[in-house]
């Protein structure tokens, strides 16, 4: 009787292993069936004032119906083609009240920027002078000691109207393109001094052609060396930018270094900066990629005998370099190329800085 009941107790035993269930994968378990806290969010544009109740309510089912978590909300605004919903209008706090209530209504969760547009806390409310700044900056080149001169500085560049004087800084140059004298001729007829006068509101007007190259050319009387290049105010977008190109005769051309424009994320807008290993030549050319089209209004174009600060726009904040949008790219000589920018020499001489 005593071995019975220990059969019946053994095979209970086994009858119980048998249906325990495997452990569960914590890991796979996540994948298959997301918590709440786990699922992706998205940015949601309001653009331009172009949003109805009807619309809201399309968008938030939506996002709950495929398992977005939520959204945060940018209010983006251009002064072109003005929806019908003013931003910060009696109508649109009501219709941002109705986003709310429906995300309420399908779990999902909703944030908003803190301003209107891209840059944090901007908005139409707020004026030039309490908007976000940047240091931006002119030159002129003078001999001598300074005791006892007086000298009017070029304006730099600004927006909206809004510029004050922070700083003048005074440092021995070194050579400079306008001591080498270079004539400068282009595609099409300009004033080549408007090009190295140190005021980029003074520009020269570079239209298209319909046939050839559309290029700004500077000839030396001797040849120089350059190890960089500034050239600003397109005033207008010069197609995907063009090449800086060199020769000894005028007639064989070699490439230097390529210059791209971008106007995604770019603070300074209508400059280029480029950085390259010294190069020796008599002749410099622009060459533009679009030959015709509109077009181009340009303020200065300098050459910078003197070695460079590397990626001195992104350095300085005045762009972004994000993938596609002014990112570096490695040359054969190893030197970098940046686009979008103001050049700034070395004070002193001793070494290319990366």
């Amino acid at each position: 009787m005593k071995s019975l009941f220990n059969i019946k107790q053994l095979c209970l035993l086994c009858l119980v292993l048998t249906i325990v269930p495997a452990p569960a994968d914590p890991l796979r378990d996540g994948f298959e069936h997301p918590s709440s806290t786990n699922r992706t969010q998205t940015i949601w544009f309001w653009l331009n004032g172009h949003i109805s109740r009807e619309g809201i309510t399309a968008d938030i089912e939506a996002m709950s119906k495929n398992h977005i978590q939520g959204a945060l909300m940018y209010a983006i605004g251009h002064e072109r083609i003005l929806g019908p919903v003013r931003f910060m209008s009696d109508e649109w706090i009501d219709l941002f009240l109705h986003t709310v209530r429906e995300a309420n209504r399908c779990d999902t969760q909703i944030g908003i920027h803190n301003g209107a547009g891209w840059s944090a806390s901007g908005g139409p409310w707020i004026d030039a002078e309490h908007n976000m700044q940047i240091l931006t900056m002119s030159r002129t080149y003078t001999q001598g000691s300074g005791a006892g001169q007086v000298l009017v500085l070029p304006k730099p560049w600004s927006n909206l109207g809004y510029y004050r004087d922070a700083a003048v800084i005074a440092y021995p140059s070194g050579p400079t393109m306008a001591e080498a004298k270079p004539v400068i001729t282009a595609s099409s007829e300009i004033d080549g001094a408007f090009l190295m006068d140190g005021r980029p509101d003074t520009q020269v007007t570079l239209p298209g052609v319909t046939s050839g190259q559309r290029f700004i050319q500077l000839n030396f009387p001797a040849p120089i060396t350059a190890e960089g290049l500034w050239l600003s105010y397109f005033g207008s977008t010069p197609g995907s930018g063009g090449e800086l190109q060199v020769s000894d005769d005028g007639q064989n051309f070699r490439t230097v270094s390529r210059f791209d424009y971008y106007f995604f994320l770019n603070f300074k807008f209508g400059q280029v900066q480029l950085s390259f290993a010294p190069t020796t030549g008599k002749v410099f050319r622009l060459k533009f990629d679009k030959a015709d089209g509109e077009a181009y209004h340009i303020g200065e174009v300098e050459l910078v005998l003197a070695p460079t600060v590397k990626g001195f726009m992104s350095k300085a904040g005045y762009f972004t370099p994000v993938g596609g949008t002014g990112s570096r790219t490695g040359h054969d000589d190893g030197t970098q190329r940046y686009s979008h920018g103001a050049q700034q020499h070395l004070v002193g001489r001793k070494s290319r800085l990366d």
